[in-house]
């Protein structure tokens, strides 16, 4: 994880060792940390949890789908997702993270434990996950003895199986409104590139500016910025599925031409589709 000059990282455990059921990879603290960062998505091969325990954001991931963040909420990575995560402008970020692999966590996923679907746990209060998690990660000054991989592992399994009930209680569920989820699916939709917001802020039975205002408090992105965000998402997912030309992907996704679908990719991963082809997938393609 690449930490800002001002992050403080604490590590509480590094691989305590595998075992049939899995592994812990490491446990730790970042405090002032930036998330991932928004420049391009981060693909991880292992799964991670991020406790946030003060502060707030957001979460984006190659799906479209898009998320505030606050204290209390637990965050889920799943191997293989685009995603990134991180403060807005001028918040503060405080987590606890952890990551893990094998096939007990698999199981979980399996069994609809940890929902693919739902990356963000609201559980409330962030002061008695912390303590828990310490209690089950506690930072090397405070140790008396080494855990075992086996005992951490039933710890961690026991903390994810308390945090889905907590966050399944009626007092934690989500109140987005119907139209949020509308106005997504409508922004997401490939076609004209150049989407009228007016018109689905309209279809969503809201006026403009109160479509604009609620929609980017409720994603920490504007309408304009949300469609661009999901189409480029879309356009990095061909990239790594199918051996596509920029114009077929660009026609593909409703922009105009090949040049507009450039500056729009450079705009939101920070690269052009043949630099981010590079050095994602090692590959190049010449334009036809």
């Amino acid at each position: 994880m690449q930490m800002p000059a001002a992050a403080r990282l604490r590590f509480h455990c590094t691989d305590a060792g595998r075992t049939p059921a899995g592994r812990i990879l490491e446990a730790a603290e970042v405090r002032g940390g930036a998330g991932t960062g928004w420049n391009e998505l981060r693909y991880f091969p292992v799964r991670a949890m991020v406790l946030l325990v003060r502060g707030g954001g957001r979460y984006r991931d190659s799906r479209g789908m898009v998320a505030p963040l606050s204290a209390g909420d637990l965050l889920w990575v799943t191997p293989g997702l685009g995603h990134c995560y991180g403060p807005d402008a001028g918040q503060l970020w405080h987590e606890y993270y952890a990551t893990f692999a094998g096939p007990l966590f698999d199981s979980l996923e399996t069994c609809g434990v940890l929902d693919t679907a739902r990356p963000v746990w609201p559980l409330g209060d962030p002061q008695p996950w912390m303590d828990r998690f310490l209690s089950l990660f506690p930072p090397p000054a405070n140790r008396t003895i080494r855990p075992r991989a086996p005992e951490q592992i039933g710890g961690l399994i026991s903390f994810i199986l308390a945090a889905s009930e907590a966050c399944s209680s009626p007092a934690s569920t989500t109140d987005a409104p119907p139209w949020l989820k509308h106005a997504t699916e409508l922004l997401s939709t490939p076609g004209n590139d150049g989407a009228d917001i007016q018109k689905i802020a309209k279809a969503c039975g809201l006026g403009y500016e109160s479509f604009r205002k609620q929609f980017t408090a409720r994603t920490g992105e504007s309408p304009a910025a949300y469609r661009r965000h999901v189409l480029i998402a879309r356009a990095q997912k061909l990239m790594g599925e199918r051996n596509l030309p920029d114009r077929a992907i660009a026609a593909a996704l409703g922009f105009c031409d090949e040049f507009h679908f450039s500056k729009t990719f450079k705009q939101v991963a920070g690269s052009s589709p043949r630099v981010w082809r590079t050095r994602h997938l090692g590959t190049t393609i010449t334009r036809s």
